[in-house]
């Protein structure tokens, strides 16, 4: 799941998930951090959160919109196949900033 996106279930539906947001975005670079890694026999859960910086609308043809960032903090589940170890799950929750006043 993507965040404010419906469930996509299926390999077709998910990477043309991913070829409709990279064909949309002038630019996008994904930070990880607070990654947190957990095997249980042929299941893997990935945690953390994804720094994503990305391009905006630029105001001129042919240019680089202002930079915008978002966080999402994901989960992921893997199992091991045959073919290695395929991503089985994966779910994307947007972290909302508060204003100055909140505390940290």
């Amino acid at each position: 799941m993507h965040p404010g996106w419906p469930v996509l279930r299926g390999r077709a539906s998910v990477l043309r998930s991913y070829a409709l947001i990279m064909a949309h975005t002038d630019y996008i670079q994904f930070f990880l951090t607070d990654v947190e890694v957990e095997v249980l026999g042929d299941v893997a859960l990935v945690t953390c959160t994804e720094n994503i910086l990305s391009g905006g609308e630029a105001e001129e043809e042919g240019q680089l919109g202002p930079l915008v960032g978002g966080k999402v903090v994901a989960t992921n589940l893997f199992r091991r196949t045959g073919d290695g170890w395929r991503l089985w799950s994966h779910h994307g929750s947007p972290v909302l900033t508060g204003g100055d006043d909140e505390e940290e």
